[in-house]
């Protein structure tokens, strides 16, 4: 075995966590910008 075939076997482990790295940050700034925008409407609604 090369140190190529190592590489791509290295990648073929790394690749599922960054997916959920990935998928998990989108989530958090989806929550994180809806809130703001809420928090926006809310205090636009106040004035």
């Amino acid at each position: 075995m090369g140190p190529h075939s190592q590489g791509q076997f290295n990648l073929l482990i790394w690749e599922p966590y960054a997916t959920i790295f990935w998928v998990q940050f989108r989530i958090i700034f989806r929550r994180f910008d809806r809130d703001r925008l809420v928090t926006r409407h809310i205090l636009r609604a106040r004035e």
